[in-house]
């Protein structure tokens, strides 16, 4: 539990979106010393709440935007704006994925990846759907 105030107050910027120089801004204090407060496990594992229950609550509809804009990305006419959103959606989800080379790894991938996050049943139910028809596809190419 979090019984800072200015914690508090950082855990609720953060979680609204605001970078740390914005949120140093705000609280009136250093960057660098925003960054010390959020590696407080404390701070650390609301703020990783947070965020679970948000790719909870949202996962659905994100998953149904993202899948609407991969079809229409496939038979969109060249040069709309439609064939260019599709397209970056397909690449963030595949960097998000780990499936593309990205610079900016997602933390939850990492988390998941070194047990350290309690994965929600339907993210889990669709990693693994993902996994199951990857590897019966493998499998057909090798065949």
């Amino acid at each position: 539990m979090i019984e800072d105030k200015k914690d508090f107050q950082i855990v609720e910027l953060s979680a609204s979106g605001l970078n740390q120089t914005q949120i140093a801004k705000i609280v009136g204090i250093d960057r660098s010393r925003v960054c010390r407060r959020m590696q407080k496990g404390d701070v650390r594992e609301y703020l990783e709440k947070l965020q679970m229950e948000l790719v909870t609550e949202c996962l659905e509809t994100a998953k149904n935007n993202i899948t609407s804009l991969i079809s229409g990305y496939k038979t969109a006419p060249e040069k709309t704006m439609e064939k260019e959103h599709g397209y970056r959606a397909s690449i963030k989800v595949m960097e998000a994925a780990g499936l593309f080379p990205s610079n900016n790894t997602s933390v939850y991938i990492q988390n998941i990846y070194n047990d350290k996050t309690d994965v929600p049943p339907e993210v889990k139910r669709l990693l693994d759907e993902i996994v199951s028809r990857d590897l019966n596809q493998k499998n057909l190419l090798e065949e």
